[in-house]
């Protein structure tokens, strides 16, 4: 018999492998109240190991490769490997030991400023960011009414409109950093408007007359609360710190003003006004002075009075005065009949400019009227004759020693046949010491002569009388006495007294008949 065989066993000598492990966190130093995760990273710790996690020495929760709590400043954290594999050494093995440093949390904020708010239409406005706790490297973020704006700069400049609402977000790099990204206060901006500032200016009078105070008013637009005035008068600074100023100009002065704004976003400040040239008329004295066409004059006789004027201007008003009393028309002239002592003035009223003594008032004319002689005419002659009749000398004027004229009147002697036929105005004209002078007239009517046949009747053209005619020789006689004029007697000398006088002889059928003026 063959003995029998055992079955072969085939040792496996695993070898001996050192179990080791070290932890790592995923933060440390650490924020407060953060969530630290621990790492443990085995060496040899076979397919299943067991991990045992300590803090400050104690056990605490979980058996895997990792650990997450929040720590506290100080806190010591190890982890002790139990290993899986076949002849290990050092096992369990623990780990390097963490002690945990806590950082203090910071606020993370930022502020922002404008270089200037309120501002002016058009100005560029600087914004500056304030960053707390914002690390080494901040990250700005500029935003303008919600709309990205600007770079990542601590810095924006822009020219801002009315109402524009600023703000910047800060992204701080910071540890432990809380509010984080944060955002900065609103800049609301109040962007006024560009105010343009103008003045102009007007004078009280303009022209005026010299000596004559003048005021200039000035009228601002956006001159604000207390704007500043500087009158000047040819260029030199004149008044004072006054809306208008008062003087009195020469011909020629330029006058303007400058204010200086003091208004919220002024443009053109300071301006400057028109310019006002003062017209300055030199002060005329007006005067009259008048005349008579005659003084003395003769009563009943019209004078014209004439006025000579200086500064009367070109539509002068004239006002005659007789004794007082208005008179005559708006005329540089004035005719009337005056009486001896009426006094004459007139005032004269000018348009010229700048008049001085307005209205004026004339010399006084005392008139001195004599009276004007009487004068009658007392028919003395025939006022009816023929172009044959004799001259005659003309007689019946009263006072005595006047003058004769008239158609066919010479030295006092009317000629018929040179008046001729027609009625004739004869005047007689008589002349005082004072040399007046009246006149009164008559008429004489004067016929072609009348050719009779000799005993036919005859008509006195005087009177209308008929009167027979009879021939006696060579000759025609009145067959009857001339019947004309105012009979006398027969003793009664015939009178020079203008009356047509006759005598009667009763006895003589054929007469001639004699009358007498």
């Amino acid at each position: 018999n063959n003995p029998d065989t055992s079955n072969t066993i085939t040792m496996i000598v695993n070898p001996i492998l050192a179990v080791s492990v070290s932890i790592s966190a995923s933060a440390n130093p650490f924020c407060q109240g953060s969530t630290i995760t621990f790492t443990a990273n085995p060496t040899n710790g076979g397919t299943t190991p067991l991990y045992q996690w300590k803090v400050n020495g104690g056990n605490v929760t979980g058996s895997i490769s990792v650990y997450s709590y929040v720590p506290n400043n100080g806190d010591i954290v190890t982890c002790v490997l139990n290993s899986s594999i076949p002849c290990p050494t050092g096992n369990p093995a623990t780990s390097n030991t963490i002690t945990m440093v806590e950082n203090t949390n910071v606020v993370v904020s930022v502020t922002i400023s404008s270089s200037v708010n309120p501002v002016c239409a058009g100005t560029s406005v600087t914004f500056t960011a304030t960053p707390v706790s914002g690390g080494t490297a901040p990250v700005y973020q500029w935003k303008v009414n919600g709309i990205i704006a600007g770079g990542n700069n601590p810095d924006y400049s822009y020219v801002p409109v009315n109402g524009d609402v600023i703000i910047c977000i800060l992204t701080s790099n910071a540890v432990c950093a809380s509010g984080n990204p944060a955002t900065s206060n609103s800049v609301i901006m109040t962007v006024n408007p560009n105010l343009p500032v103008s003045i102009t200016i007007s004078a009280s009078a303009n022209p005026v007359c010299a000596g004559t105070v003048v005021t200039f008013t000035s009228a601002a637009m956006y001159g604000g609360p207390t704007p500043f005035y500087q009158w000047k008068v040819n260029g030199l600074n004149a008044g004072t710190n006054n809306p208008v100023y008062s003087y009195i100009p020469v011909n020629g002065d330029i006058i303007k003003c400058v204010v200086t704004s003091d208004t919220i976003c002024p443009t053109g400040n300071p301006a400057t006004s028109n310019q006002i040239t003062m017209t300055v008329n030199p002060n005329l004295p007006v005067s009259i002075n008048i005349s008579a066409s005659a003084n003395p004059v003769c009563s009943g006789i019209s004078v014209t009075y004439s006025s000579a004027t200086i500064y009367g201007g070109t539509t002068p008003f004239y006002q005659w005065k007789v004794n007082g009393v208005n008179a005559g028309t708006n005329s540089s002239t004035y005719t009337y009949n005056p009486v001896s002592g009426d006094q004459i003035i007139c005032i004269l009223t000018s348009n010229v400019v700048c008049p001085i003594g307005n209205p004026a008032t004339s010399n006084i004319i005392t008139m001195n009227v004599p009276a004007s002689p009487m004068v009658t005419f007392t028919l003395c002659n025939d006022s009816i004759t023929t172009t044959n009749a004799q001259p005659f000398k003309l007689k019946g004027g009263i006072p005595l020693g006047g003058t004769y004229s008239g158609a066919g009147v010479t030295s006092g002697i009317f000629y018929p046949a040179i008046a001729g036929v027609g009625t004739k105005i004869i005047t007689y004209t008589y002349t005082n010491s004072a040399l007046c002078f009246a006149s009164s007239s008559l008429q004489f009517v004067i016929r072609n002569p009348s050719f009779v046949i000799c005993g036919s009747d005859l008509t006195d053209p005087r009177d209308n009388k008929v009167y027979l005619t009879v021939q006696i020789g060579s000759q025609c006689w009145l067959a009857e006495d001339l019947n004309y004029g105012m009979e006398i007697p027969e003793n009664m000398d015939q009178r020079d007294n203008c009356i047509a006088e006759k005598y009667h002889n009763p006895a003589s059928s054929i007469q001639h008949p004699a009358s007498v003026y």
